[in-house]
C-alpha cells in the first residue's frame, strides 16, 4: 500500500501561483500512476479541490484536514477539519462553562483562518 502525502509546497496556505496548482496536480497524478492507494492533503482550498476531483474520478480514498464551507458530502474523500457548526459550538460551551460574558475571535482572513 502506498499513500501520497503532499510536500511542502503542495501544503502552502494562502494564494498560491497557477504553475504550482499545475505542479501538485502533476505530481498527485504521477503518484496515481505508481499505484498510489490513498492521497492525504493538500490545505490550498484550489489545490484540494482538484485533487478531490481525482480522487472522486479514480475511486481513490482522499483524506485532508482542511476548512471546507461547501458541506457537500463526497464518495472517496474525508475532511478531519471541524465543521464551522462545530467550532461555534465548542467556543459557546466553553463560554458557558467559564462563566465569561464576552469572547472576541481574530482571524487573519475573512474565511476565519
Amino acid at each position: 500500500m502506498s499513500v501520497y502525502w503532499p510536500c511542502a509546497c503542495l501544503s502552502h496556505r494562502g494564494p498560491i501561483p497557477f504553475l504550482a496548482v499545475c505542479y501538485g496536480i502533476e505530481y498527485a497524478c504521477q503518484q496515481v500512476n505508481s499505484g498510489v492507494s490513498a492521497i492525504f492533503g493538500p490545505q490550498n482550498p484550489l489545490l484540494g479541490s482538484h485533487i478531490q476531483s481525482l480522487c472522486d474520478a479514480l475511486d481513490i480514498p482522499h483524506i485532508e484536514a482542511r476548512l471546507d464551507v461547501e458541506s457537500e458530502e463526497k464518495e472517496f474523500s474525508i475532511n478531519l477539519y471541524p465543521s464551522p457548526w462545530l467550532l461555534g459550538r465548542a467556543i459557546r460551551d466553553l463560554t458557558k462553562y467559564l462563566n465569561w460574558t464576552k469572547v472576541a475571535i481574530i482571524y487573519e482572513d475573512d474565511t476565519g483562518k
